[in-house]
């Protein structure tokens, strides 16, 4: 954490540019896609919304660990407090 710090990276910056290639995951194959052995273009869909899916992962627990990381910091007593 301290080495991303010190490299002068905005870990938000990152985390917006995994949502935004997500979505133009999702949104690319709606225009352009490769015509496969079933006609349409599932497989180019799935593919597609595969790696989206997995960008959207890496966002969600970057996001969910900053989230942690400042509940903690704040001493929020509402913050999960079965697992104190």
């Amino acid at each position: 954490r301290r080495q991303w710090a010190k490299a002068g990276g905005d870990s938000q910056a990152w985390i917006y540019t995994l949502i935004l290639v997500g979505a133009l995951l999702i949104i690319g194959p709606e225009f352009l896609y490769l015509r496969d052995q079933f006609g349409l273009r599932m497989n180019t869909i799935f593919k597609f919304y595969y790696a989206a899916w997995m960008l959207w992962s890496f966002a969600a627990a970057a996001l969910l660990f900053k989230v942690w990381r400042k509940a903690e910091l704040e001493n929020s007593a509402f913050f999960l407090p079965a697992l104190r």
